[in-house]
Formats: structure tokens, C-alpha cells, sequence
């Protein structure tokens, strides 16, 4: 496991202008995938307002209102998971939406690891290792 020891050796003996400062640089295809993934959560936002949207019955101004003032994308997840919950069990939409809550979880668990987390490379064995503990209130670690 990687330890602060490791972390601080290697970020204050390498400057940030070398090509070695960050796994991204060496690994830029890593760099691309993770900023598609990222930028991919925005469609996940998306899709969350129109499907709360539809539930209430609204064109956006009210969803709008809404859930855009809660700047935590996981806490409009839990406020979309609690709606659909309050509808019927048999309801078109609850069916079409509740199946996935487990699948979102895990795409913003991701994300957050992703954006948040500490990227370190192991020059030697050729991997890159995300260390989201450091930075995430849950104290995980993704790789």
C-alpha cells in the first residue's frame, strides 16, 4: 500500500516542471480516460434532473429550483433515490429508474476517487495507483 512516506518522498524530490511529476505525463492515455470518465458524469447529471423531471411532472424550472442548489452530486442522488421510492412499487417510472441506483452509487464513488484522489506511479512495475483515502471522508482507497 502506498504510505504518505512514499507520497511526500516523491512529490518533494521531483520537480513539478519534470516530465515524472505526475502519472499523467507518463501516462497520458490514463490522463484521457480519466478526464472522459469525469466529463462523462455531466450525461449522469443530466439524466438524473430529467428523470426527477418526470417524476414531478415538471419542464425543468422546478427541478431546476431544486437540485441544482444542492452542489453535492451525491446528495441530488439520494434526494432522486428518495422520490422514486415514494412512488407506487409498480410505477413505470420507479421500474425504470430503481434498478440502477446501485450502478450510479458506484459511477460517483468512482468519479469522486477519480477526482479527488492522489495519482502515483510505480516507475517500475509500469502502474498507477489512486489514493482516494487521503482526500475522501470515507478513507478508501481505489485503484
Amino acid at each position: 500500500m502506498w504510505g504518505f512516506g512514499f507520497i511526500f518522498k516523491r512529490v518533494l524530490t521531483v520537480s513539478w516542471n519534470d516530465d515524472i511529476a505526475h502519472p499523467f505525463v507518463a501516462y497520458p492515455e490514463l490522463a484521457q480516460l480519466v478526464s472522459r470518465y469525469i466529463a462523462g458524469v455531466s450525461i449522469l447529471e443530466f439524466l438524473m434532473s430529467g428523470a426527477f423531471a418526470a417524476i414531478i411532472g415538471d419542464d425543468g424550472r422546478i427541478t431546476n429550483a431544486t437540485l441544482h442548489h444542492i452542489r453535492n452530486i451525491s446528495d441530488r442522488r439520494i434526494v432522486l433515490e428518495n422520490v422514486v421510492r415514494t412512488l407506487d412499487e409498480e410505477d413505470e417510472l420507479r421500474l425504470a429508474i430503481e434498478p440502477h441506483f446501485a450502478g450510479i452509487r458506484e459511477c460517483l464513488k468512482l468519479r469522486n476517487a477519480l477526482a479527488h484522489g492522489i495519482f502515483a506511479s510505480d516507475d517500475e512495475e509500469g502502474s498507477v495507483t489512486v489514493i482516494s483515502w487521503t482526500t475522501s471522508s470515507q478513507r478508501k482507497l481505489a485503484t
